[in-house]
């Protein structure tokens, strides 16, 4: 497993071996399995600051996020990606839509759907490969801000058995902190279901694949 630990501006990452560390006995206080649609009082299929659509503009990313991407079926939350164009509300065409969902803020100044602070979170994902993907499942603040960011896992399309684990902070100076590693294992590049999590403590955030 993968650990990170320390003062924020002192963070480190260092391989260990054996046993992840796991939910244990902590209540469980969310699942979802994909057995019924999206319930809309929990699910998002944008950001905050567009609900019918939108993009990451500061990543530089040639996609709009439309809910028409997303599909519940078979006990399988389903996020497509499919050539465009398409049009964003500002005029801007995009080559490419895709899909998205969160249980973030479901617009501005309006609370996040689901949050919390300190636990274990684990999805049971399949990642496409391809030149050009970059499928990621992360955790962001609740109060409609980029930091801190933890991503339980992010791949490249083009590195598909390499997976990326990474933490987006402040540090004391006020400048950006950002630490992580890859791991890679052509496991991952199977086309297979693999099982992410992060256990997130007080002082330590532990990745587990």
């Amino acid at each position: 497993r993968l650990a990170a630990g320390g003062e924020p501006d002192e963070l480190t990452l260092t391989v260990l071996d054996g046993e992840p560390a796991g939910p244990g006995d902590r209540a469980l206080v969310f699942s979802e399995d994909f057995d019924e649609p999206l319930d809309p009082d929990i699910w998002n299929r944008c950001h905050w600051w567009e609900p019918v659509g939108c993009t990451i503009a500061s990543n530089d990313e040639e996609q709009r996020y439309l809910p028409d991407n997303v599909a519940v079926a078979d006990d399988v939350g389903t996020l497509t990606a499919r050539l465009g164009p398409v049009r964003n509300d500002d005029g801007t065409v995009f080559p490419y839509a895709s899909g998205m969902i969160s249980t973030g803020p479901p617009g501005n100044d309006l609370p996040a759907n689901l949050a919390f602070t300190y636990g274990y979170v684990e999805a049971r994902l399949r990642l496409p490969a391809g030149r050009g993907l970059w499928p990621a499942f992360w955790l962001l603040p609740v109060d409609e801000g980029s930091r801190p960011e933890i991503d339980v896992v992010e791949t490249l399309g083009h590195t598909p058995e390499r997976a990326r684990f990474h933490f987006h902070g402040t540090g004391s100076d006020g400048d950006d902190l950002d630490v992580g590693h890859d791991w890679v294992d052509e496991d991952l590049a199977d086309g297979d279901w693999h099982d992410y999590a992060v256990d997130w403590r007080p002082g330590s955030v532990t990745w587990i694949v």
